[in-house]
């Protein structure tokens, strides 16, 4: 330890010692060229990397281990297939379309997402939050449509306009169109703006939409979708709502109609809940462990629901509302009305939008979880092909199920093969099966939906942790599901996000700011509300705010910079005995805690503003600081800047910060400045080598 304490290198000559020249800046010509050249330059290796990257069944394919892939995906690929006739009927009735168009659903989407989806373990095809959102849009341009007895044959052109008539493009008035037309018009623009934010790459998307405000959507739609399946499983008539509370209008209804309940409809419906319950909740769990596979008990209710229909005669007996007619094989290929693609925009992106954040949600879950990496990127991709195709077969839009991927996953299902073996079982119930389920009752099928929802609903269990935990999260979750159940769920997730940002902007605006201390014998700084043992400098007062400075924030860091170094915003210091100032504590959401300084009792030279933690500054940031140092310098302080990153002194650069303010001024940590500041107190800095022991260049956590 030397005798004297010397300060360290200032900080512009540490920035022209050691910092790196910037680079020549490059014009937007050379780097349009540039980046040409880089796209459009064709090698072996890039188009070897390009198709591995665009088809990623080519790499699945060529690294696939037979011995100990195929009987795991086998079996997982038909488990997942005989989920998928309940489901695919179910949720088609749910989007208001033929229970048909669910399975061509739960055919082509897996069999296009195995060519161009990244993850190994999700099920794709119908799922209810996406299939109510569906129905939003079937409901306004085709109200007058609706698939009750009997009318369920999408190949019946008396009935409804069949998805192989092929639009002109003429414009007609809603209630004109039917509901496949809807439908697939909504499908086909839900791929085409997957494939367009594919090419902007927008995959990284999913970073706006966080745990809580996808946990919260999915709860608030699962609302919707059960309280859609309730005049189902009553038996009684409702009209179609849309719109702000319309959820609120439809238990009005159902209160009014209850007297008429069709009473072998809720019979029906409390004895399938009641077996899909305790099959699932007690005999699956302790047969599992047996038989290596979930009990599909969705299709012995099917079945059985079909059969007893169809003996008993209770469609003609007891008013009981059944399926209809399935129509057998597929579809020729044909598209969507050409008319209605530009009306149903608002529609489509909300549902491109949920689509993609749900498969990606529970891609990515599974990946962590067996260590391989998923391309969301790729993923938005695969999940446009997908709906493409789909809507051009009499489909619905699609996205990765909950309840379906985690049996693919929980049952050995390795790779995407598993969803092609599902596939290869769909292909058969349409080709030779369908017709069988035309005396499915619709209380089967809602009861199915209902039960299948219990999982969405166990979101409700976060609701209190994160009240416990983090009270803008618990906001978000509140704020989000209150707008899907009460407002309209394709505006939910729009309001979501933009409450989201706002936390983040009222958080911004309200950081945690505090005067520092010293800890005696190291050359550590600590907030002095937080940390007991720290005292302050005499003379220096070293003021902390940590958030970036902005132009929302600009005027609550000048007014909080003035507050609490004791320093008068007309630049004018108080006398040394009322020279000091309150603590403020800023919690999360805001609230200021005040903490009286009993230190301080000699006046303020120097100001030591703590920049370390600005992420970035704005021109009003910028702004701001030379106002604070004209104000300080007015008083007779001297302001110091420490710990400044390199984007925030680029900026300082470019604005001609320094041309006010001297570079002197900037200091690599709070310690250097100390030290500057300490030598230049009235007494030479007498008494430093016992204050400050450290002489070694030792940075105090700040950035360089």
């Amino acid at each position: 330890m030397g005798d004297a304490v010397t300060p360290l290198l200032p900080r512009p000559d540490f920035d022209a010692e050691y910092e790196q020249h910037e680079k020549e800046p490059i014009s937007l010509s050379q780097q349009a060229r540039y980046c040409l050249q880089r796209k459009l330059c064709c090698t072996r290796g890039r188009l070897q990397q390009f198709l591995f990257g665009f088809f990623p069944f080519i790499t699945v394919l060529r690294t696939y281990d037979v011995r100990q892939y195929l009987l795991g995906d086998i079996i997982a690929g038909m488990v997942v297939g005989v989920m998928n006739i309940p489901q695919g009927m179910g949720y088609a009735m749910l989007a208001n379309m033929p229970p048909v168009c669910g399975l061509y659903v739960s055919f082509f989407a897996p069999l296009t997402y195995f060519i161009f989806g990244t993850s190994r373990h999700i099920s794709v095809g119908t799922f209810a939050v996406v299939s109510l959102m569906v129905a939003d849009a079937v409901h306004r341009f085709a109200p007058s449509s609706d698939f009750g007895e009997g009318s369920y044959d999408p190949y019946n052109s008396t009935n409804i306009s069949t998805i192989a008539s092929i639009d002109s493009g003429e414009v007609r008035a809603p209630g004109e169109y039917t509901n496949i037309e809807v439908a697939t018009a909504v499908t086909l623009m839900t791929g085409l703006f997957q494939i367009a934010m594919y090419v902007v790459n927008l995959g990284s998307l999913t970073t706006y939409l966080s745990d809580q405000l996808v946990s919260a959507f999915t709860t608030g739609a699962a609302m919707h979708v059960f309280t859609s399946q309730l005049k189902h499983i009553l038996g009684v008539r409702t009209t179609s709502h849309s719109g702000a509370f319309q959820i609120v209008y439809i238990y009005i209804e159902l209160l009014r109609n209850v007297t008429d309940a069709n009473m072998v409809a809720l019979l029906t419906s409390v004895a399938c809940i009641l077996t899909l319950v305790i099959a699932k909740e007690v005999i699956d769990p302790r047969l599992r462990p047996i038989i290596k596979m979930p009990i599909p008990v969705e299709l012995v209710v099917v079945a059985a629901g079909t059969g007893l229909a169809h003996y008993l005669r209770l469609a003609d007996g007891y008013d009981l509302s059944i399926v209809g007619s399935v129509a057998s094989g597929i579809p020729s290929p044909s598209a969507p009305p050409v008319g209605l693609l530009s009306r149903v925009v608002g529609d489509a992106f909300p549902i491109a939008v949920v689509a993609f954040t749900i498969t990606v949600s529970m891609a990515k879950i599974f990946a962590r979880k067996h260590g391989y990496e998923v391309d969301a990127n790729q993923e938005l991709f695969a999940g446009g092909a997908a709906n493409v195709v789909t809507s051009c077969f009499g489909g619905f839009a699609s996205s990765a199920s909950l309840s379906r991927s985690a049996v693919q996953e929980n049952v050995g299902g390795r790779t995407q093969v598993a969803g092609v073996v599902a596939c290869a079982l769909l292909l058969l119930v349409l080709l030779v099966v369908g017709p069988f389920f035309g005396t499915l009752p619709n209380a089967v099928l809602a009861s199915i939906i209902i039960v299948a929802l219990k999982g969405m609903f166990r979101q409700y269990r976060e609701v209190p942790r994160l009240w416990r935990l983090s009270k803008p999260d618990f906001l978000i979750w509140l704020v989000t599901w209150a707008a899907t159940v009460f407002i309209d769920v394709k505006y939910g997730l729009v309001i979501g996000v933009g409450f989201s940002l706002l936390t983040i902007v009222w958080q911004t605006q309200r950081p945690f700011i505090a005067i520092m201390g010293w800890l005696p014998g190291s050359n550590v700084y600590k907030a002095i509300n937080v940390y007991q043992p720290v005292v302050e400098v005499p003379g220096v007062r070293i003021f902390r705010f940590e958030a970036s400075l902005y132009f929302a924030n600009a005027d609550s860091f000048l007014e909080r910079l003035f507050k609490l170094t004791g320093i008068g915003r007309r630049g004018k210091q108080p006398p040394a005995a009322a020279a000091a100032a309150d603590m403020v504590s800023v919690d999360e959401l805001g609230s200021m805690t005040i903490f009286p300084d009993a230190a301080a009792a000699d006046p303020t030279r120097f100001v030591v503003v703590d920049c370390s933690m600005f992420g970035y500054i704005d021109l009003s940031g910028v702004a701001a600081l030379k106002e604070a140092v004209r104000r300080f310098d007015e008083a007779g302080v001297e302001v110091l800047l420490s710990g400044c990153r390199f984007r925030v002194r680029q900026t300082l650069h470019r604005t001609r910060f320094f041309d006010d303010v001297p570079q002197k001024r900037l200091h690599l940590t709070i310690h250097d400045a100390i030290l500057y500041a300490s030598s230049r107190l009235p007494g030479g800095g007498v008494g430093l080598d016992e204050m400050f022991p450290c002489d070694d260049l030792c940075i105090n956590n700040n950035p360089v």
